[in-house]
């Protein structure tokens, strides 16, 4: 959700929107109505890649190689983080327990930032990727050091993940949503990699065989779980099926839909532009939305069920459109003010 000074590439601004979109509507979903993803073929499939989403697109956009770092760069950056990601979490976290009557410190010292969860974990991404790449800049190491770190992060991450059961928030994990980060680090590495070996995955997602077998293995393990309603019989074995193989069918096949259609996305088509404006706040929107999401769950009994599938995607794309539409009102008005552009939204003064 990161805003980048560089050139912004047309469909990663328009994949972060709709990735933005698709997490209002999931939010609608389970605090407006009450409807838990699982209990959904919608929700179902809209877990599988939607956080994933979010952190590829961070490591795309966050990779340098080692040679361009060095300790002030590291400094900077870290401050950077802190601006963007730190202190807008600390006064929306806070601001919403007061609202509902909390106490911020006695929330966050029993449940961590709750619904702003996404924010601590990306600091704590970026801080581990920055100073890995630092450390190897300071020992002379070659890029391809980083690649070979990243790799075994990610496998310490699943080590972690499936085998120490840190998917379990508990104690000091939930406070600090340690079990989100060995969950979703890997996907920050794989935008990385994707970033840094852009051609080669530019050519590789653009294959019809690659796409095709994509789409044809995601929809086949999508329709087998939910159909056989299969969790728990053996833990082990659904995550890894679930929140890996399941996860990155689904990210590959968003990934590619929005690839395949680059040149669309590049231009100025009016829902091209509304994906890319919605892009470009998205981290307004995940700060702002949680205030303005309804409670809805006198709707639920008409919506569950397979059959009313279309009704209940007609009933959560309009409220998210509405949704999205008051965060970015609200985000226009404050961001009129430099002060609260910077330290609400991490904008450069």
């Amino acid at each position: 959700m990161e805003q980048s000074a560089k050139k912004r590439i047309g469909f990663i601004d328009a994949m972060r929107g709709m990735t933005m979109f698709l997490v209002v509507v999931a939010h609608v979903m389970t605090f407006g109505l009450g409807i838990n993803a699982e209990k959904s073929i919608l929700g179902s499939v809209l877990i599988t890649f939607r956080m994933p989403v979010f952190f590829l697109i961070s490591g795309f956009v966050a990779y340098k190689t080692i040679e361009k770092f060095s300790t002030r760069l590291y400094f900077s950056t870290i401050w950077k983080k802190i601006i963007a990601l730190l202190i807008p979490t600390i006064v929306f976290f806070c601001f919403a327990c007061i609202i509902k009557g909390g106490n911020p410190m006695s929330e966050f010292m029993a449940n961590g930032f709750k619904e702003y969860w996404f924010m601590i974990v990306l600091f704590e991404i970026f801080l581990i990727y920055l100073t890995f790449s630092l450390l190897l800049k300071l020992f002379g190491a070659k890029d391809i050091a980083m690649d070979i770190v990243l790799i075994a992060l990610v496998v310490l991450s699943w080590y972690f993940y499936f085998y120490k059961f840190f998917y379990i928030n508990t104690g000091i994990r939930r406070v600090f949503s340690i079990g989100k980060l060995v969950n979703y680090f890997q996907y920050f590495a794989v935008g990385v990699f994707f970033r840094k070996y852009w051609q080669q995955i530019h050519t590789f997602f653009r294959k019809d065989l690659v796409k095709t077998l994509a789409i044809i293995l995601f929809s086949v393990l999508m329709i087998i779980i939910w159909k056989t309603h299969w969790t728990a019989s053996n833990i082990l074995a659904y995550k890894i099926i679930h929140d890996v193989v399941v996860r990155y069918m689904g990210l590959i096949v968003f990934f590619m839909i929005f690839l395949t259609n680059e040149e669309y996305f590049e231009s100025n088509g009016k829902f091209s532009n509304i994906l890319k404006l919605i892009g470009k706040r998205t981290m307004d929107i995940y700060l702002i939305h949680y205030f303005f999401l309804p409670d809805i769950k006198f709707l639920t009994p008409s919506l569950t069920g397979n059959i009313n599938i279309v009704l209940e995607i007609l009933v959560v794309v309009v409220m998210s459109a509405l949704i999205i539409g008051v965060s970015l009102g609200v985000s226009y008005i404050l961001r009129r003010s430099g002060f609260l552009a910077h330290y609400l939204f991490g904008e450069k003064r």
